[in-house]
């Protein structure tokens, strides 16, 4: 004889699909404490994976029982089969088929053999590893494994709780890092609000280890006094501007000479078809080495050195010997800036187009200008943060600018733009 389960409206008949079924209301049924907590995040394959399991019970009824035992207040708790749960009440299903465990019965929720079942009856289900970072730190909080400010006290309780789950001790330990930060040799690393936002909304930007690495380049960041730049000034802003345009122009004019090299035995120009990583590589030390030039043959007080090797910085001021200002120069065929290591203060900005036509400046950043590229280890600066951000620029070719609300960089012919 076709049974179906008890239903709130009596036109729909949902099949149980199991030999002499034990029946049971689903409003009597205690839920697995921590099932909620294992649940709480959530995918779209995971949202997927639901939803054609509600559509498969409401066409073709329910094929297992949920598992239940008799927990030590003579309740009966859930220790198996909450989505077929969730999505028979969707269905309007009012009572269920179960399987009583009776080797449970009298035991706890926190009882190691009763979450070895439902660790168990879990084991190839989609579960997001920060639902199991929540769900693990909970249960290990309420045995004192893990204190309120997640810090793990006994850890081969954790690692036990952790054994056939999606989440590693090592990836329990990154979670915490992202979730409350850690002292590092006496000094606090922040925690990361935003990185654990995207893996409770299951946005997928980077893995789990990577986060934790941009976390603490950010903290080396702060913390690097090489980093920083040197402070503002207004006479190397005045001395900036008063630059003449020759130097930009002779940067171009080189950059030319050195595509369009070629040998009296071939007929090609080797260098003509560079990518735009080998033409942005080339500017970058010709500006670095002319811009430098430029400002030895002021006649003023500054003199300026560009070393060319691992200093921190490309461009050194110097004002009667005395160090006074540290440049970074950056150089793209896009209109975004990358960067291995963010730096802040004095950068020289130059975007070079196809035809080399340039937008270049001198700018000073402050905090908060580049932003790091998760995933990928490099950090970007946008003409929207440059236009935002910068605490003073000026311009030695083309215009940035803003209209209609959004930020445009314009790249102009030096040659044709600007006059000696």
């Amino acid at each position: 004889m076709v049974k179906f389960m008890k239903n709130n409206n009596p036109n729909i008949k949902i099949r149980v699909n199991v030999r002499n079924p034990t029946m049971m209301t689903i409003a009597d049924l205690i839920l697995y404490r921590y099932n909620s907590k294992l649940r709480e995040y959530t995918t779209p394959l995971i949202d997927h994976q639901y939803q054609n399991l509600f559509e498969s019970i409401r066409d073709t009824g329910i094929n297992q029982e949920i598992e239940v035992w008799i927990n030590e207040n003579g309740e009966v708790e859930v220790v198996s089969g909450h989505t077929r749960i969730k999505a028979c009440s969707e269905n309007g299903c009012l009572d269920i088929p179960v399987k009583i465990r009776t080797e449970l019965e009298g035991l706890s929720a926190d009882d190691p053999a009763v979450i070895k079942h439902w660790k168990d009856a879990n084991i190839n289900v989609s579960i997001t590893p920060i639902s199991v970072f929540y769900t693990i730190e909970k249960m290990a909080q309420d045995k004192g494994a893990v204190n309120e400010d997640g810090e793990i006290l006994d850890k081969n309780y954790v690692k036990l709780l952790l054994k056939n789950t999606v989440c590693t001790l090592q990836m329990y330990k990154w979670i915490q890092k992202l979730k409350y930060g850690y002292d590092l040799k006496g000094v606090w690393v922040e925690p990361k609000d935003n990185f654990i936002t995207d893996l409770e909304q299951g946005i997928k930007t980077t893995g789990v280890e990577r986060m934790v690495a941009i976390q603490l380049e950010e903290h080396d960041f702060k913390h690097d006094p090489n980093a920083h730049g040197s402070p503002r000034d207004p006479e190397v802003e005045e001395m900036l501007m008063q630059l003449e345009i020759k130097w930009m122009r002779a940067c171009k004019e080189t950059l030319q000479e050195a595509l369009a090299l070629t040998h009296s035995r071939y007929k090609t120009t080797p260098l003509a078809n560079a990518d735009s990583q080998y033409i942005s590589g080339t500017m970058h030390y010709i500006v670095s080495d002319f811009f430098k030039n430029e400002i030895n043959n002021g006649n003023n007080e500054f003199t300026a050195n560009a070393p060319n090797n691992s200093t921190p910085y490309d461009v050194y001021v110097y004002k009667n010997g005395h160090q006074v200002a540290t440049i970074e120069v950056k150089t793209t065929k896009d209109t975004a800036f990358s960067s291995n290591k963010q730096k802040l203060g004095y950068h020289v900005l130059v975007s070079i187009s196809k035809e080399l036509n340039m937008w270049a400046a001198a700018v000073y950043l402050p905090p908060g200008s580049w932003s790091t590229v998760a995933g990928k280890g490099i950090h970007n600066l946008t003409i929207e943060s440059i236009g935002e951000n910068k605490q003073w620029m000026h311009e030695y070719c083309g215009i940035l600018d803003k209209n209609d609300n959004k930020w445009r960089m314009i790249k102009l012919d030096i040659n044709k733009n600007l006059v000696y």
